[in-house]
């Protein structure tokens, strides 16, 4: 958090900007960063599936409709991925 903040506001990790901010007021921008990431991402997809409609519609329909179903993975899920992509599926240690 602090990092991204810092690339915001073009400050060091060690400036007395920081201080100051309570973990609430941290918190809210935290979620307003994460919100503007969210909404530029969405804005930028939108972007290109306009200009891939004009050389493929049927294709950018797919893909929008792809977008549409898809789930979230579970973790048995990104286990079995992870398992598929290094050859051994990973061990979690519970927490104390």
């Amino acid at each position: 958090m602090i990092w991204r903040l810092c690339k915001i506001f073009k400050v060091k990790p060690s400036d007395g900007f920081f201080e100051g901010i309570t973990s609430p007021e941290q918190a809210w921008l935290f979620t307003m960063v994460n919100q503007d990431e969210a909404e530029e991402y969405d804005g930028k997809v939108g972007f290109l599936e306009y200009l891939a409609s004009f050389t493929n519609p049927e294709a950018v329909q797919q893909i929008q409709e792809s977008r549409k179903r898809s789930k979230p993975l579970t973790d048995e899920q990104f286990s079995k991925m992870l398992g598929g992509a290094f050859g051994r599926a990973p061990t979690f240690q519970e927490k104390k």
